[in-house]
């Protein structure tokens, strides 16, 4: 690895764009969008493989609810880094919001292979399949959420409403 690396193999960032980064994330935290969104594309003008400027930006559009916005910055964010998990998920999540199961599904699929243990994708996996009435699949998600986090009182109850509707079919 190059000095101009870091352990996670991204290029290292340069101060500037972690300035602009900082100020976005603080317009953000104040509820200035607009300034938020300028400071993440300062960031990004700045090194454009910065990763974790385009998933804040989508984060942004999202706020916003410019989804297909929000859809470019963390597919940006994922060509950038494979790995990015809070990206995939909440890409995701978008999708699920937009009726577009199918990426939803894929979405959170890329989450389960990076961490099989992340509660959240199978719970979410599970509430899309009983959307679409898949309710063994949404069944086996849930037992799958289970296993992970045993005492989760929405996916047990989440559940019970997938096994009542699987008994009265």
């Amino acid at each position: 690895m190059s000095k101009d690396d870091n352990q996670s193999g991204e290029k290292k960032i340069p101060q500037k764009a972690k300035e602009h980064f900082k100020a976005g994330a603080e317009s953000s935290k104040e509820g200035n969008l607009k300034k938020a969104l300028e400071e993440y594309e300062k960031s990004i003008s700045i090194e454009p493989d910065f990763a974790e400027a385009w998933f804040e930006k989508g984060m942004v559009y999202g706020l916003k609810e410019e989804f297909d916005d929000t859809i470019r910055c963390f597919d940006k964010a994922t060509s950038i880094n494979p790995d990015y998990i809070d990206a995939w998920y909440l890409k995701g999540d978008v999708h699920h919001l937009q009726g577009e199961y199918s990426e939803a599904i894929k979405c959170l699929d890329e989450v389960i292979s990076i961490d099989e243990d992340y509660y959240m994708a199978w719970y979410n996996r599970a509430k899309i399949h009983k959307e679409k009435g898949e309710l063994n699949k949404a069944k086996d998600c849930l037992e799958k959420a289970l296993n992970i986090e045993p005492g989760d009182s929405a996916t047990k109850s989440l559940l019970a409403e997938v096994e009542e509707e699987l008994s009265n079919s």
